[in-house]
């Protein structure tokens, strides 16, 4: 099990999520492709923009915080989301995954956790252009879906570092 997902799942992860930003940063201005840069970028703010998560804050502007802009353009440009992960492996292991619920994804590449992030930035969008008020909606399980969204975003950053040992 990975130590820096233990952490982010049992606390707040504050250092973590420093460390994770550091490290979208330096990975963002050392590419010179402008769509890769682009969605480094977008993730490392969507991670800041969730740290913010457990606070008593509006869920309807943290919401309209999220971004999927880059992805989509790099969507529309025809870019290989793979390209996102240098080196091998090319799918997400076993060891990463933090809890056994998690293991879905297992075996997922970098585009396909890319299309997961998409969906799941794009439905939130979506409640809260349907719904006045989104946190009164009862059947709409708000913090489970802020921390699946957040999950999914450090488990990409987490794959993109990790290297067969």
């Amino acid at each position: 099990m990975d130590p820096i997902l233990t952490t982010l799942i049992t606390t707040a992860g504050t250092e973590v999520v420093k460390f994770l930003i550091k490290y979208l940063t330096t990975a963002s201005s050392n590419t010179q492709n402008p769509y890769k840069r682009d969605v480094l970028r977008e993730i490392r703010e969507n991670i800041k923009v969730l740290s913010h998560r457990e606070r008593k804050i509006d869920m309807d502007l943290l919401i309209k915080d999220l971004s999927n802009n880059a992805i989509m353009e790099a969507y529309t440009n025809g870019y290989n989301f793979n390209k996102l992960k240098r080196g091998r492996p090319k799918q997400i292991p076993q060891e990463l995954t933090a809890a056994e619920k998690n293991n879905l994804y297992f075996g997922w590449d970098c585009k396909r956790m890319i299309d997961g992030i998409d969906n799941k930035i794009s439905d939130l969008h979506r409640l809260r252009r349907l719904h006045d008020d989104v946190d009164i909606v009862e059947d709409i399980n708000l913090t489970a879906r802020f921390n699946n969204l957040n999950y999914q975003l450090v488990l990409l950053v987490r794959f993109l570092q990790y290297r067969n040992k």
